[in-house]
């Protein structure tokens, strides 16, 4: 037996449909459904975040189970489909054809996004998972990590000092100084090197920028 549905359909300049339908079966137990469809931006899809909460609430005569379900979908993106979407953090693309640095900055530009600066140890992990999917891959690619302005005094490609983005996991005995540009080793350890080498790079694009 339905009681009641609700549904919340989309406009032509929206993307998400929320459907909610409450019945009762025969036993008299209730059961609600609770969908949120998302169209997706392209043949790929967009992953969303979700976060589901539970608690009870006391009102004056009853108390109450109040779930709540927090949905986060990712803004459209203007990037080549290429490019993939890691939920809550952005969309990130390793090219492997080789470049020399500066090369490599305008090639990410172009395609909208940057290139990449590690801030985190999840967003290491990200890296690494890119990495590890071609293991015949050279050890090493650029990161948008520099000290052409000031000898000495690494920063991100936005100015930023790097010891504040969160992710300064130097080998050992660097940054030596034989070079300006920083690359990533496949263990996710940070070097310096000549700006000229030719190597493979990571872009990315952050979620909000």
């Amino acid at each position: 037996m339905i009681i009641g549905t609700v549904d919340c359909f989309p406009t032509k300049s929206t993307l998400s449909k929320l459907s909610i339908n409450n019945s009762q079966n025969a036993t008299g137990h209730w059961n609600s459904k609770i969908q949120f469809g998302h169209r997706t931006v392209n043949k790929q899809g967009s992953p969303l975040d979700f976060k589901l909460e539970q608690a009870i609430v006391s009102g004056e005569r009853d108390d109450f189970v109040l779930i709540t379900a927090n949905f986060t979908v990712p803004p459209r993106s203007t990037l080549p489909v290429d490019y993939e979407l890691i939920p809550g953090v952005g969309y990130y693309k390793l090219h492997k054809e080789p470049q020399d640095w500066h090369t490599a900055r305008v090639i990410c530009n172009k395609e909208g996004a940057h290139l990449a600066i590690i801030n985190s140890h999840f967003e290491l992990s990200v890296i690494k998972m890119l990495y590890n999917r071609d293991p015949k891959l050279h050890d090493f690619s650029y990161v948008g990590i520099s000290d052409l302005q000031k000898h000495k005094t690494f920063v991100t490609i936005f100015d930023e000092p790097l010891n504040a983005t969160g992710y300064t996991n130097w080998a050992p005995d660097q940054p030596n100084y034989d070079g300006n540009c920083v690359v990533v080793k496949r263990d996710g350890q940070l070097f310096d090197t000549q700006c000229n080498g030719r190597f493979p790079f990571f872009c990315e694009q952050t979620l909000g920028k």
